[in-house]
């Protein structure tokens, strides 16, 4: 009788032995598959942010590309494009050359006639004034004695596409109907012409 409770007593032990190991294994592949999945899930998280990170890069990139574009645009439209006058070559006709100018003022448009050789370097404004009379645009420039030496310089011809380079590209930029002129303050009277009326395109 005592061996066969010893002998029971043997296998209970036993057995309790293979419980705790199937337990203990069971364990260690939970806690080896937890550590997968963590693993998985941190790979996973990273991979997320990294994407976010290059989405926001990206978006930057291209709010700057937009900012300098519209920087870009906003300097050209600032740019006044205008037609400059000078003569043809049988001095009985006009060429038309656009340039582009920083802003519109009447020292600058009369530079570039100056570079187009129209008229000669020295020649400045005294006076500039645009007004308005009537829904008509008038334009009244006083130049200094410089442009009556040149006038009174040249022939009939010469005198005509010098006077009209100088008020159609002044006209033209703008955009007036009406153009009169002064030498220091004086109405002006070349050999050909005296210059007391305003005067349109040529």
């Amino acid at each position: 009788m005592k061996r066969i409770v010893v002998t029971m007593l043997i296998l209970v032990v036993i057995l309790s032995s293979f419980a705790g190991c199937n337990l203990l294994n069971r364990t260690e592949e939970t806690t080896q598959d937890e550590v997968v999945h963590t693993g998985e899930t941190t790979e996973k998280e990273d991979m997320e942010d990294k994407t976010e990170e290059d989405t926001e890069e990206n978006m930057n990139d291209d709010t700057e590309e937009t900012t300098e574009k519209e920087e870009q645009q906003t300097e050209e439209a600032k740019k006044f494009v205008v037609t400059i006058y000078t003569p043809n070559d049988n001095v009985d006709g006009f060429v038309e050359t656009e340039v582009e100018l920083e802003e519109l003022n009447e020292t600058l448009l009369l530079n570039e006639l100056i570079k187009a050789q129209v008229v000669q370097d020295g020649i400045k404004i005294n006076q500039f004034e645009k007004k308005t009379e009537n829904d008509n645009v008038y334009l009244l420039v006083d130049f200094n004695e410089s442009l009556g030496t040149t006038l009174n310089s040249c022939g009939s011809s010469g005198e005509y596409v010098i006077m009209g380079s100088i008020v159609n590209t002044f006209l033209k930029a703008y955009e007036a109907d009406y153009f009169k002129f002064t030498i220091d303050g004086q109405i002006f009277e070349s050999g050909h012409i005296i210059y007391d009326e305003e005067m349109g395109l040529y």
